[in-house]
């Protein structure tokens, strides 16, 4: 009866979920730093909305020489080629979301340089922000459009890229400043092969954000251009 009684406990617990070793680094990150995804997301937000709001600020001679620099290149566009050809927007997109992730990847490194941290993200909302802005500013509805064509496709990118690499700055920088103090005496010293290997991994995904911003954005911008 006993042994019967045995069987039948063990038979009604709940199955045991098991998880790969690359399923719990995964669940670890995020739930280790989700309040630092909370936070870099909102200092992107507060960019974006400054942003906007320096839109608003524009004097109308400024807003028209804008409007006429935009419309100008838009209708560039409508011609057989390119105005700059999508090998030099790869080289210099590159080479900027290069400089700015590899900042951020450096910053990392020192404890002081985790404002600087939040400051690229802020900038980064802000000049997204005023983009949007601006081309809803300058063509109305059809604004939307064209932010959804010109601004979000390479942004899924590289906005996840700079999210990710920012966070895994910060989280590095909390690490080395909590084993100095002794705060926490179950953190380990930091690895900065894991560090390394997580910022290449933010540098792909950027990557990636650059050849879509290169190639097929120009061409979606084309097939708007003559409704404009």
């Amino acid at each position: 009866m006993k042994l019967a009684s045995k069987r039948k406990g063990l038979g009604s617990r709940s199955p045991r979920v098991i998880y790969s070793n690359r399923d719990l680094l995964i669940l670890d990150h995020l739930r280790e730093n989700m309040a630092l995804y909370f936070f870099v997301l909102a200092m992107l937000s507060g960019g974006v909305i400054i942003g906007a709001m320096v839109t608003g600020s524009l004097s109308p001679e400024q807003a028209d020489e804008l409007a006429e620099y935009t419309l100008g290149f838009f209708q560039s566009l409508e011609g057989s080629e390119m105005p700059v050809s999508g090998r030099d927007i790869f080289l210099s997109s590159l080479a900027m979301h290069l400089k700015t992730l590899g900042l951020v990847f450096l910053l990392g490194f020192t404890v002081i340089g985790m404002p600087v941290v939040a400051v690229v993200v802020l900038v980064r909302g802000l000049i997204i922000g005023f983009t949007v802005s601006f081309l809803m500013y300058l063509q109305g509805g059809m604004g939307v459009g064209l932010a959804l064509v010109s601004v979000l496709p390479q942004n899924l990118f590289l906005l996840t890229a700079l999210i990710f690499c920012s966070v895994n700055a910060l989280s590095y920088s909390l690490n080395i400043l909590a084993v100095r103090r002794g705060a926490a005496k179950r953190v380990s010293e930091p690895s900065w092969l894991v560090y390394l290997l997580r910022s290449l991994v933010g540098f792909g995904v950027a990557f990636v954000g650059v050849v879509v911003e290169s190639y097929v954005v120009p061409t979606l911008m084309r097939l708007l251009a003559p409704y404009l």
